[in-house]
Order: structure tokens, then C-alpha cells, then sequence
């Protein structure tokens, strides 16, 4: 009897590592793969209409059935920030559906960017990382999404954080994609495109890109 608690011991530490690994790995299914979209939540855990957001969230998940769902920016903005973190975290857990995050300017207003990339990656469903600490923004980081046999990466999610507010109010309201952030792309796309001998398809995320294209349109015009 001994032994055999032992060993039901043994294979559940062995077990959980690899179930966990596997979710941490996308794939395309049958050549398809899915990504639904929300942005500007503004969660605040204390208004009465959390619950109409977590339907509605619920809603297009269980329609869907994405391969991921990702966050854009603005999830939560109001107090209290980790209680609203916990609350958002759960939706994609209950559902079991991997997710990423990326910072909007709202975000680090309630909770610092470190708290938040921290308690995220407590979750077995979080895709992402806070990312490299020497450049601009948190959670700029890379999510490779392999062929369907699971062999190699078919695809590439670029995720980057374009940060809140400039500290010089020169150039508008929004801040932007910095230089080194750029430096860090390259980086990373290089040696990717070299190893595929390819330039594999890609899908580049952020959070201000309608103001940013917005802001052009007007300088343009």
C-alpha cells in the first residue's frame, strides 16, 4: 500500500509538468487557427456590470471556441486592480482557453506592470511573459504557433507593449513604440526567419494602434 501511494505520488509530479507544457504550446488544427480579440474591458470589480461582461465574454468564447483569446490593453482600470486581475484571470480559466495580455495606457494607473505580468503568470492559460527588462514597456515577448503536427512553428504572435503616456507632450496624448523596442523585434524575428528559411506569417499586437493610425491620418491630411 505504501508503495503504491509512492508511486501515485511519483507519477502525479511527473504528470503535471507535461500536462502543463502542453499547454503552454499553440498549434493550428487542421490547418486553422483561431484568435478572438477583446480590448478596452475596463474592468472595475465593484460595478454591477461585471456580470453583463463575463456573459458576454463567456458568450463569444463558447461561439468561437478560439485557439486564444487576446487581451489588448485597459483590462482593468479601476480598485481594486488585483481583485479586478483575479476576477478577468478566472473567465479564461474557467473556459480553458489559453490567453495573452497586453498593456493599454489605463493598466498600470491601478496596478504596477510587474504586479500584473506576476500574477499572470501564476496562470496555467497565460501565453506571455512580462518580457526583457532592458527595453521600453512589459509584456513584449513572442508566442510561436506550431504546424499542426506540433513539429516546428508555422506562425509567430507578436505581442508589444506601446506603453502610456510620453514623458514629452510634444508629440500628442499617447506614447509609442521606442527605438529599442524595435532593436528587440529584430532580434527576434532574425534568427526565426533564418531557421525557417522562410519568412513565416506573422501577427504583430498592440494596444494604441487605432489612435496611433489615427493620429497619422490627420498629419497626412
Amino acid at each position: 500500500m505504501k508503495k503504491t501511494f509512492l508511486l501515485a505520488i511519483a507519477l502525479l509530479c511527473f504528470c503535471a509538468p507535461m500536462s502543463l507544457f502542453a499547454q503552454k504550446q499553440l498549434a493550428f488544427k487542421d490547418g486553422k487557427f483561431k484568435i478572438v480579440q477583446f480590448t478596452d474591458i475596463h474592468w472595475d470589480q465593484k460595478s454591477p456590470k461585471c456580470a453583463k461582461t463575463v456573459a458576454t465574454i463567456q458568450s463569444v468564447l463558447k461561439a468561437e471556441n478560439p485557439d486564444v483569446a487576446m487581451l489588448t490593453g485597459d483590462v482593468v482600470t479601476a480598485s481594486p486592480g488585483l481583485e479586478g486581475w483575479k476576477s478577468v484571470i478566472g473567465i479564461f480559466e474557467e473556459a480553458k482557453i489559453p490567453f495573452t495580455v497586453m498593456m493599454g495606457n489605463h493598466d498600470a494607473e491601478i496596478v504596477p506592470k510587474d504586479e500584473i505580468y506576476a500574477m499572470l503568470s501564476k496562470s496555467p492559460y497565460f501565453m506571455g511573459e512580462k518580457g526583457p527588462g532592458d527595453i521600453h514597456g512589459a509584456g513584449n515577448y513572442v508566442i510561436p504557433v506550431y504546424s499542426s503536427d506540433g513539429k516546428k512553428p508555422a506562425a509567430l504572435l507578436y505581442c508589444i507593449d506601446s506603453n502610456d503616456y510620453p514623458t514629452l507632450k510634444d508629440y500628442g496624448t499617447y506614447d509609442w513604440i521606442h527605438f529599442d523596442q524595435i532593436h528587440w523585434y529584430r532580434e527576434q524575428s532574425i534568427p526565426r526567419k533564418m531557421a525557417a528559411n522562410r519568412c513565416q506569417p506573422w501577427l504583430f499586437s498592440i494596444f494604441l494602434c487605432w489612435n496611433i493610425m489615427r493620429s497619422l491620418g490627420r498629419r497626412l491630411h
